[in-house]
């Protein structure tokens, strides 16, 4: 369940953006939520704070259109197959030099093309004051990223980006991509 009053808190600065990445406009925005389009616009302006019940409104629209607008997405349509992987004998050295040549935060760890670990910077640094370098990714890797069909459809996995800092996707159990948050970003 979407906690709104949260949501109208922090992201009444973001109607316009989201607005426009749905393809409203400010009078469809206005119309669907019962109210003028000078409001939209003052809104819009950060001259105008809605009240709880018309924020709720409004982010409940926006989240409509754009759950509809990514609704016939698939997984695999939106996944990134240029997945960077180590392997459980890897060393942290090689996890910490490939995050930072391929500038991503997060690897999974893969032996016979199934996942089964994770490294990520957070983790990396939570155990910053016993890691040695030289150790085996084995030793140090969180469980595995989650992992979904590549058929699964693309709103499922905006749910789980929110406790996950990526997605894995599968076909036939091997491990063929993964999503981001940019990638879900970049897809709408």
């Amino acid at each position: 369940m979407i906690d709104y009053l949260e949501i109208v808190l922090e992201k009444i600065d973001d109607v316009r953006r989201i607005r426009e990445i749905v393809g409203l406009t400010q009078i469809e925005l206005a119309e669907k939520a019962g109210i003028s389009q000078s409001t939209i616009a003052k809104i819009e302006a950060g001259s105008y704070m809605p009240s709880f019940h018309i924020g709720k409104e409004i982010l409940k629209i926006l989240e409509i259109e754009l759950t509809k607008k990514t609704l016939d997405k698939t997984a695999g349509n939106i996944h990134n197959i240029s997945l960077f992987y180590l392997e459980p004998d890897d060393t942290v050295e090689d996890a910490i030099d490939m995050m930072k040549s391929e500038a991503v935060s997060q690897l999974p760890v893969i032996k016979d093309d199934k996942a089964v670990g994770a490294v990520t910077e957070r983790g990396l640094l939570n155990k910053y004051d016993n890691l040695d370098k030289k150790r085996k990714i084995e030793s140090v890797m969180d469980p595995p990223f989650p992992i979904v069909d590549e058929s699964v459809p693309s709103d499922m996995l905006h749910c789980m980006l929110k406790y996950s800092p990526c997605v894995l996707t599968s076909n036939n159990g091997k491990i063929v991509g993964i999503v981001t948050k940019a990638d879900i970003l970049d897809s709408i």
